[in-house]
């Protein structure tokens, strides 16, 4: 039996009764940062429990499963198991040809009757196999392994190094501070819009809660999650500040058993990152509502994308060889730049 996975295998029909059987907490005062997070820890609690009541956990896909398989297949296989010989061999011949009838008919099953969902998953078909595994890397030392935990540490000295140096909070150059402002409460609304653009197929983070289970669970009890995301901006801290870090090969690397041709993906908790929607929202308001950006700055403005970026440049570059001006573009690749940021 393999190990089970994080998260359960959801139904969706059975989403009233996981309704109605996630529990309704009286919300109890969250006035210092152990309350805090006493209370977010509690939240996912709850819906992993509710969860457990009612679901199947996750467990790894068989490896030998194909979608055409059938019983005749099975009944094929199980007589050449039991044969010898040139019986053996005669059942072997029919086995081939079971299969091949069996992977005939789930395709014209596939191309004739299609839906929907199937056309989609199809699209993703020309990416070829997923790697689930990291091949042995070279480590600080120069040895090639393939001991996890030295693999992790050469993956861990790579993304997360720290001999970086120390930077001060505050700089000589700073600007004044501008004055404060009062802070608006969260309200259900506010969450519920942050919440419906959000896709339940996003990748969990360590909980393994996903963002359908935070539908299912706001829609049961929308006001604690209004009393605890209101505290977590109120007390100004993050109760969800883990995350499971997963090394990504980059393409058409010559050599993967450096550390450096792998890029870290960091699936953080669905429930923070509704929490991170919400500021943000607020701050793109703020930004658009006061012009703090200017007009050439294409990041964190709404409708403005790389798109745009791009057509600008090109445009600007059309203008001067039509003005007959020297034409030069300089762009900057910062290597390493996010793992030196002061974490503090």
């Amino acid at each position: 039996m393999s190990d089970p996975l994080l998260g359960f295998v959801l139904d969706d029909d059975l989403a009233d009764s996981w309704a109605i059987a996630f529990p309704r907490r009286d919300p109890t005062p969250l006035i210092d940062i152990p309350s805090l997070v006493t209370e977010a820890d509690s939240l996912l609690a709850d819906i992993n429990v509710t969860c457990a009541a009612l679901f199947k956990p996750r467990r790894r896909p068989d490896p030998c499963g194909v979608r055409w398989w059938t019983d005749s297949c099975s009944a094929a296989l199980s007589i050449i198991q039991s044969c010898a010989g040139d019986e053996r061999r005669l059942a072997a011949a029919a086995f081939r040809r079971t299969v091949l009838d069996a992977k005939r008919a789930w395709g014209d099953t596939f191309l004739f009757q299609p839906n929907v969902h199937d056309l989609w998953q199809a699209t993703r078909w020309r990416h070829g196999w997923k790697s689930t595994r990291v091949q042995p890397l070279r480590s600080p030392l120069g040895d090639v392994t393939c001991i996890p935990a030295e693999m992790d540490a050469a993956l861990a000295d790579r993304f997360f190094p720290s001999h970086g140096a120390p930077v001060a909070a505050a700089q000589p150059d700073d600007p004044p501070p501008l004055p404060t402002r009062d802070l608006t409460a969260v309200s259900s609304a506010e969450l519920s819009s942050a919440l419906s653009s959000t896709s339940n197929k996003s990748a969990p983070g360590p909980s393994g809660i996903g963002y359908k289970l935070l539908k299912w669970a706001f829609v049961a009890s929308p006001d604690r999650f209004v009393h605890l995301f209101d505290a977590c901006l109120s007390l100004g801290h993050h109760p969800w500040c883990s995350a499971r870090v997963l090394p990504l090969p980059k393409p058409s690397r010559p050599d993967y058993s450096l550390s450096k041709a792998y890029r870290p993906i960091a699936l953080l908790e669905c429930c923070g990152k509704w929490l991170e929607k919400v500021v943000t929202s607020r701050i793109l308001s703020d930004i658009n509502m006061h012009h703090l950006l200017p007009q050439n700055q294409f990041g964190s403005r709404n409708e403005h994308c790389a798109v745009d970026a791009a057509l600008a440049l090109v445009h600007t570059a059309q203008q001067g060889v039509r003005a007959g001006s020297p034409i030069s573009t300089l762009l900057f690749d910062i290597q390493g730049f996010f793992d030196h940021i002061r974490r503090d």
